[in-house]
């Protein structure tokens, strides 16, 4: 099975995904329906991006410098095109507690 790149063009900062369960070839104007999530760091920032819905290939290309070759698309959405949104940060693994032992019994 190959692989496809994604590029969402109507997304801020254009992000890219790498999928595997695109069909290949698509044309230009074809239309994708879509359902992954997307995660980042933005100037110490968590952001999540829920890309769902339906979507339109605008370009093809195709990578041979890779084996099997890559199938390239760019997408825009055909409604309101997904947003990043701030998560909280994952919470750290804080440090155990010291060990407790018995008593040391002073004479």
């Amino acid at each position: 099975m190959t692989t496809t790149r994604v590029k969402l063009d109507d997304v801020n900062g254009k992000p890219m995904a790498l999928l595997s369960d695109v069909p290949s070839p698509l044309r230009v104007g074809d239309p994708l329906g879509l359902r992954f999530r997307l995660t980042r760091e933005s100037g110490g920032r968590h952001e999540v991006l829920e890309v769902r819905g339906q979507f339109r290939v605008t370009a093809v290309g195709f990578d041979a410098s890779v084996a099997p070759r890559r199938q390239l698309l760019t997408l825009e959405s055909v409604g309101k095109p997904p947003t990043w949104v701030s998560v909280k940060k994952p919470p750290q693994r804080g440090r155990l507690a010291p060990a407790i032992s018995p008593r040391t019994p002073v004479l």
